[in-house]
């Protein structure tokens, strides 16, 4: 909610939990909220795609955080580099937010490149993406 990119839908979706849920109360005017039965990381980022009405979308696991400036950093570098997908670093921290780590990911030089590595697995963390909704149709 801090970002500083202002055009922004935050779609929240319960994946079956019931710690914390007073947390989200003072945010139910500001966000789009979804309680489903558990089904796991996958079947939750499915129903926030499936939900999303933007051209783009990211998505953060309960126990990570965003810089502010991340969304719109993130959506100039595509909009400039026409990229469809695009993922950044990462840090590691602890539980009162502070860094533990050096950032962290694999940086490479070009698209055949990247194309190699994930055909030998994933190399790219999941809340770093943001990604363009037309690779779904």
């Amino acid at each position: 909610m801090n970002q500083t990119y202002k055009n922004i839908e935050i779609i929240v979706v319960n994946d079956g939990s019931t710690k914390y849920s007073e947390k989200i109360t003072p945010y139910l005017d500001k966000i789009i909220y979804i309680e489903k039965g558990n089904g796991g990381t996958a079947s939750a980022l499915n129903m926030g795609i499936k939900n999303a009405t933007g051209d783009y979308f990211c998505w953060l696991s309960s126990d990570d955080i965003f810089y502010p400036e991340k969304t719109e950093v993130q959506l100039d570098f595509m909009n400039k580099n026409l990229a469809l997908f695009s993922y950044t670093s990462y840090y590691c921290i602890n539980e009162d937010g502070k860094v533990i780590t050096p950032s962290l990911g694999i940086h490479l030089p070009n698209k055949l490149e990247l194309i190699k590595a994930m055909s030998k697995g994933n190399i790219i963390i999941g809340c770093t993406v943001m990604m363009n909704k037309k690779i779904f149709d």
